[in-house]
């Protein structure tokens, strides 16, 4: 395996073959700078799944260069001085109902639908 040392993309990141092309990236004097289409499968922080698994595995760093070690597996902020939308976090699909499954401890957690969430009409 080859290593490099740090790589710069300018404009868009590539992994795999996107076909059809990733349009969501942008094209032509369209590009988005600093996006990226990762064919996948994606695994973050340790090589621990099954083969199969899923398109995205994330599990907490084992980078032993991380000093200190990152304290959240998944971490999402808001940008200062931007107001929250609903869409912040989509978990799903507005087109269609997925599923979700969740495995944790002990915990206390609360799911709130606004009433203008595209998915407050939904009924499990």
């Amino acid at each position: 395996m080859a290593t490099l040392p740090d790589v710069h993309v300018g404009k868009r990141l590539f992994v795999g073959l996107a076909v059809p092309p990733a349009a969501n990236l942008g094209i032509g004097p369209a590009e988005i700078r600093g996006s990226a289409f990762i064919e996948g499968p994606l695994d973050v922080g340790s090589p621990i799944f099954a083969p199969g698994e899923s398109n995205v595995c994330i599990s907490r760093c084992t980078n032993p260069d991380a000093i200190p070690l990152p304290v959240s597996i998944v971490k999402v902020r808001n940008t200062p001085g931007i107001p929250a939308l609903p869409t912040d976090v989509v978990v799903g699909d507005p087109a269609g109902p997925v599923g979700v499954t969740v495995f944790c401890g002990p915990s206390f957690f609360t799911v709130t639908l606004l009433p203008h969430s595209i998915f407050s009409t939904y009924k499990s």
